[in-house]
């Protein structure tokens, strides 16, 4: 009787070891799982993060003074492409590359390609005239028939899209404002991106 009453204790500890060691099993793979679906969670929000990142690094966008009151360069874009051109107002190359515009400008004209030129913050810390001046200047007729519109840049957006300093630096974008061609010193790059725009628009 004795041994059969050991018997019986040994088989009942070993039934709840059995099932102690089942639920510690249990809560540890539950435990995994929570946390692997944390780590999953995580690296899709990074991703996605990242992507959000990378779309948001290709457009151009910002704020510039437009008109005397501050405005989304989203609302300037125009319906197809459109010529973002930061200047400094003293530059004898943007003074030059305004020229070679007036001579030109009905090429953007035909292909409603919309230039906003953008005078950059404080003219980079130098006096030149205003940007309405220097534009009406130097590139009087696209100025006049709305081809060209001006405005001037913040502190922050000169800081993002004029990070080298460079006295004109310009961007192609699309309708969305995505950044398309990039380049500085019009006048010298003038011809590549006209040839750009050409090929974009199927005429190569």
């Amino acid at each position: 009787m004795i041994v059969d009453a050991v018997v019986i204790a040994m088989k009942d500890n070993l039934i709840l070891l059995i099932v102690i060691v089942f639920l510690i099993t249990l809560i540890l793979a539950l435990y995994y799982l929570g946390s692997l679906t944390k780590k999953l969670e995580s690296s899709n929000m990074l991703s996605n993060l990242n992507a959000s990142a990378l779309n948001q690094s290709n457009k151009l966008y910002g704020n510039v003074i437009f008109n005397g009151k501050k405005e989304s360069l989203a609302n300037l874009i125009g319906r197809n492409y459109t010529l973002i051109w930061f200047v400094t107002t003293w530059c004898s190359a943007c003074a030059l590359g305004n020229q070679i515009i007036n001579g030109t400008y009905p090429v953007f004209e035909a292909l409603h390609i919309r230039i906003i030129e953008i005078e950059l913050y404080e003219d980079l810390g130098y006096r030149g005239p205003s940007i309405e001046q220097f534009v009406n200047l130097t590139a009087p007729l696209p100025y006049g028939k709305g081809v060209i519109i001006v405005a001037n840049s913040t502190y922050n957006l000169t800081k993002r899209y004029d990070p080298d300093g460079y006295l004109d630096i310009y961007y192609l974008v699309s309708p969305n404002g995505t950044i398309l061609y990039e380049n500085n010193t019009l006048a010298d790059s003038y011809d590549s991106l006209i040839q750009y725009i050409l090929k974009r628009q199927g005429f190569s």
